[in-house]
Parts: C-alpha cells; sequence; structure tokens
C-alpha cells in the first residue's frame, strides 16, 4: 500500500480522519522523518508547535506504583497567617510569664520558691519588716485509747523592696514556705506614706504598717475556734482580734483599726 502525504486543508470546518490501524513489526526500522501530516483537528506541523508552546503543560506521570506527595496549602491571605502567627507568640509570651518561675521571689541575683526554709529566705531577702505568727493545735484519735496533738506554726513575713516594687507577703507553716503574694506598691521608708484615706477596709495589716509604721496603741484579744473535719479530728486556732490606734495630731480625728488574723475588717473614728 503506498502512502500519500495531503496538505492540510485551509478550511477550518475540514477534518480529516485515519481509518487505518497501527500494526506492529519485530523488524526495527530506521528514524522517520518528521510528519508533515495534519493531525485529527487539521493543525498543521508549525501550529502544533506553537500551540503546545501555548498552552499549559499536563503534569508527569509518575512510573507504576509510584504515589504522590501533595504538601498541604493553606489558601487566604498572607497578612491574615502573620497576624495569626502574631498573636501565638504574644500568647507564648503571656504563658512565659504566667509560669511558676517568672512569679517566684527574687532576693538580689537568686529566687525564692515553696518549699525554702524559712532560714533560707531570711539568708537571701534579710529581716521582713513585720511578721504575724499564730499556731494551731490538731488533735488526731479524740475519744481513742491513743491521742495525738500536733502543733502546727504559722507564719506571715512581709517585704518591702521600694516604691517601685509590689509588697510582698509569704507565708510559712512549721518554717516552709507555703504561699507567695503581692500587695499594693512599696514605699521609700516604712510608716512614710500615711493618711487618713489611706486606711481601707479588707487590706493587709502588713500594708497598713508600710504605710503608716505600727500603731500608738495596739490591744490584743484572742478567741479560739475548734473545728472537726471528721470523725476523731480537731482542729483549735486562736483567732487573733486585734485594735490598733493611729493618731494624727492636734484636731485631727484618731484612727481606730479592727483587725482580725492579720486583716483590718472595720476603720472607725475617735475624738481625742
Amino acid at each position: 500500500m503506498r502512502s500519500s502525504t495531503r496538505a492540510c486543508p485551509r478550511s477550518a470546518s475540514t477534518t480529516i480522519r485515519s481509518t487505518m490501524r497501527p500494526t506492529s513489526s519485530h523488524r526495527s526500522s530506521p528514524a522517520a522523518p518528521a510528519s508533515t501530516t495534519c493531525d485529527r483537528r487539521g493543525v498543521a506541523p508549525g501550529q502544533r508547535a506553537r500551540r503546545a508552546a501555548a498552552e499549559p503543560r499536563a503534569p508527569a506521570r509518575l512510573p507504576s506504583g509510584a504515589q504522590a506527595v501533595r504538601f498541604p496549602s493553606r489558601p487566604g491571605n498572607p497578612m491574615r497567617s502573620s497576624s495569626t502567627a502574631r498573636r501565638l507568640a504574644l500568647l507564648a509570651l503571656g504563658l512565659a510569664i504566667a509560669s511558676p518561675s517568672a512569679q517566684a521571689l527574687r532576693c538580689g541575683n537568686r529566687l525564692v520558691s515553696d518549699g525554702e526554709h524559712d532560714s533560707d529566705v531570711r539568708a537571701r531577702c534579710g529581716e521582713p519588716y513585720w511578721a504575724e505568727r499564730s499556731t494551731r493545735i490538731e488533735i488526731i484519735g479524740r475519744d481513742a485509747p491513743v491521742e495525738l496533738q500536733r502543733e502546727v506554726e504559722f507564719e506571715a513575713w512581709y517585704y518591702n523592696f521600694g516604691p517601685r516594687q509590689l509588697l510582698r507577703r509569704l507565708d510559712f507553716r512549721d518554717g516552709r514556705l507555703v504561699h507567695e503574694s503581692t500587695l499594693g506598691y512599696g514605699v521609700d521608708e516604712i510608716g512614710s506614706d500615711c493618711s487618713p484615706n489611706r486606711f481601707a477596709e479588707g487590706m493587709d495589716a502588713g500594708e497598713l504598717v508600710a504605710r503608716c509604721g505600727e500603731p500608738v496603741s495596739r490591744q490584743r484579744l484572742t478567741d479560739t475556734i475548734v473545728r472537726r473535719p471528721a470523725p476523731g479530728i480537731e482542729q483549735w486556732q486562736g483567732v487573733r482580734r486585734e485594735q490598733w490606734i493611729y493618731e494624727f495630731g492636734a484636731g485631727r480625728l484618731t484612727r481606730s483599726v479592727q483587725v482580725v488574723d492579720g486583716r483590718v475588717i472595720e476603720v472607725s473614728l475617735e475624738a481625742d
């Protein structure tokens, strides 16, 4: 059978379809010259090359058995992604600030944390400007053949590190630090920031001492409260009731302060 080469028709509406099926041969054949025949759409070879260069290439086929790896993409505004990253960074910074190591009391170059002995705290931070002490008796085995009575000691130490830092209160149980809390800002000198409007119900007695110093008069009255949290267990704890008197000179009313267990519960005015 003879093969003939036909020129591509110029009419865009005419196409040439081949009805011949390809045959295979076991004989090797020399490389065929570049084809000049039209394709099924009637496009000449030169036009095919130009169209192939202009059209996007299809993705390459993978070998049999291979799998494509796709990397997840996050469509959206890149500015939104950077804003999210900034929010996450701020959140991490907030968590770092709120961590226990960041909240620990620093005395000089050393940290003081829960569980420290009172002697170690005193060696690192010095003597507190104010301290309160109380005891509690715990009874285990009440009405039993053998009864255990244990005395538990509680202390509250107050530290002042100047007007640019907060006052610190350290609570001890049997000589070990169990809790730390902050109050208002400190003062240059103990008692140097006092005025009649400094007295407020609910404030710690240690903060009142930092503002106004120790009272000119201090009367104490101790009550005892007995708690029974479980059968055979009792807790006897003293309640420290005190009356503090502060004077502000002639022509000014005296402040009478009721303090219960180290906290101001009432402030009243008294005439001289």
